[in-house]
């Protein structure tokens, strides 16, 4: 039942998701209830979410213009938490270099966002053009060419933790693919019949398979070629 700003409802035990929405601004909160329970005059207070704002700027420490990558778009409606950063759609081999909010490197650790206490933080991302590409093609056992093997690009080492460092492509009928836009660095690369949705970004998932990954490093600028052995569904 409601009443003004506030309600009450009898809940069984379980798990729940209590969302309000008012003037467009959405607000979901967990629940965890352990035994049924009354609840009487909950009242909820709905503050405006915040804003995420931020700039791009390119290796010389300069605002990328709208026409050479899509222009930053202040992000609203952002419910409070954690949250990591990506940047899609770079042309070419530009990719993303760092990103800092409120001082902190968010490539390393997720972004902290809270309900608005004042100004908002900025989000400043600096991109470069110097990303590797690697191009190569899968075979399966016969060595004939397999199209459509999922073919994932992993960092080894400190970079593991960066998601910004994965790569992901498909290969065509003849076998081939094609990976622009590499953070330079060192990597594993895999070439998959099938895999569990985002399991190569899992670090034990992926510990079994790390012997038939080939191991290559990735330069500025460069282009590294690499044939890939199919790794089978049933492996």
């Amino acid at each position: 039942m409601r009443k003004g700003n506030t309600f009450s409802a009898v809940w069984n035990r379980g798990d729940y998701a209590l969302t309000v929405v008012r003037d467009g601004i959405k607000l979901q909160v967990p629940v965890i209830i352990t035994r049924v329970a009354r609840l009487e005059n909950v009242t909820l207070e709905v503050k405006p979410p915040p804003p995420i704002v931020g700039t791009v700027f390119d290796p010389n420490g300069e605002r990328v213009a709208a026409t050479h990558v899509q222009a930053f778009r202040t992000v609203h409606t952002v419910q409070p938490g954690n949250y990591s950063v990506s940047v899609a759609g770079l042309p070419g081999d530009v990719y993303m270099r760092s990103a800092s909010f409120a001082g902190l490197d968010v490539l390393e650790k997720p972004i902290p966002v809270a309900y608005r206490s004042g100004e908002s933080e900025q989000l400043l991302i600096q991109i470069a053009t110097d990303g590797g590409r690697l191009a190569g093609a899968v075979y399966d056992i016969n060595n004939a060419p397999f199209a459509g093997a999922q073919v994932t690009l992993v960092p080894v080492g400190n970079n593991a933790t960066r998601l910004h460092h994965y790569r992901t492509a498909t290969s065509g009928p003849d076998g081939s693919f094609t990976i622009p836009g590499i953070v330079p660095g060192d990597y594993r690369v895999f070439a998959w019949e099938t895999i569990e949705p985002n399991g190569y970004v899992n670090v034990e998932y992926m510990r079994s398979y790390l012997d038939m990954g080939t191991l290559l490093r990735v330069e500025p600028g460069q282009t590294r070629s690499v044939p890939l052995r199919l790794i089978p569904s049933e492996q």
